[in-house]
């Protein structure tokens, strides 16, 4: 009977085995290992807390809203949904989301893959927190408790028209007038804010949305600023030679701010806001330079 029982234990085992066991030479399976997302995360866009949740995928990629975090920065968010495109643009840039796919148009000219596809999430779309910094140039810290903080500062110039204790009014370049907070600003160089000045001011938020425009720094001329406007004819890294009436005039350009001439080359127009006089090229100081 033992031995009975023994043999049948023995038959059962080897079927068994025999279902287990791979055939010889048959391909191995190898299982992938796919890291659960992390829900977690708080982003925090220029001192606003972001409400939708933000992930962090099996790659280790954070993932945010696209229209909540881009609209928080003061950008444009257009939505395709018979295309599966979103656009975000700012003042200079744009970016074309395909939704499901690492593929990210920029300013209609340049194709960039930023580690991870965008995703369609509970009917809003997630981009890879590169998008906003490699694309737009904002800033993005990691800090304690899982918060990531993303912030982005532009610069501006123009005459001052109206000042309090805690706002500015700028007349631009672009001949529109701006009012921002400057609550929290760095004034040390703002030396009174006086009105028909000249002052830069590095700031956050959107030029179309007066609410969301917060002074960070100010820096103001008091000397007389004068608009000069002519066709390159050399340019440096830190100086331009330029030509105006049929005269040239070489000037230095280390501190102006050149934002607005990413592009510059021999031949083309520039506009240049500056102190001093340029029959003194040593004693002008270039604030500002707008290609044309």
């Amino acid at each position: 009977m033992n031995r009975k029982i023994s043999g049948i234990v023995s038959t059962i085992l080897a079927s068994a085995m025999l279902i287990i066991a791979p055939a010889y030479g048959a391909e191995e399976i190898s299982e992938t290992v796919i890291y659960p997302e992390k829900l977690n995360y708080t982003a925090i866009v220029n001192g606003v807390k972001v409400n939708n949740p933000i992930y962090e995928n099996g790659e280790h990629i954070y993932l945010l809203p696209v229209r909540e975090v881009a609209e928080l920065l003061g950008y444009t968010v257009k939505y395709y949904g018979k295309e599966q495109v979103v656009i975000v643009s700012d003042d200079n840039t744009s970016g074309k989301i395909f939704i499901g796919e690492d593929q990210y148009l920029i300013d209609d000219d340049m194709i960039y893959e930023l580690q991870a596809a965008s995703e369609l999430k509970d009917g809003k779309v997630y981009v890879p927190s590169l998008f906003f910094s490699k694309i737009f140039g904002v800033t993005l810290a990691e800090e304690a408790n899982n918060v990531i903080r993303i912030s982005q500062t532009k610069k501006i110039a123009g005459t001052i028209t109206a000042a309090t204790r805690n706002t500015l009014t700028l007349l631009a370049l672009d001949g529109k007038e701006y009012c921002f907070d400057t609550a929290k600003a760095d004034k040390r160089e703002a030396n009174g804010l006086i009105i028909g000045t000249y002052a830069a001011l590095s700031y956050t938020g959107n030029l179309n949305v007066p609410e969301s425009l917060k002074a960070t720094a100010i820096k103001q001329e008091k000397k007389t600023v004068k608009t000069v406007t002519g066709t390159v004819k050399e340019i440096a890294e830190n100086s331009i030679k330029i030509t105006v009436n049929d005269k040239d005039y070489s000037l230095g350009t280390m501190e102006a701010d050149k934002s607005d001439c990413q592009e510059l080359f021999i031949g083309s127009s520039v506009t240049l806001t500056y102190t001093g006089e340029l029959a003194k090229p040593t004693q002008v100081k270039i604030l500002t330079m707008t290609q044309k």
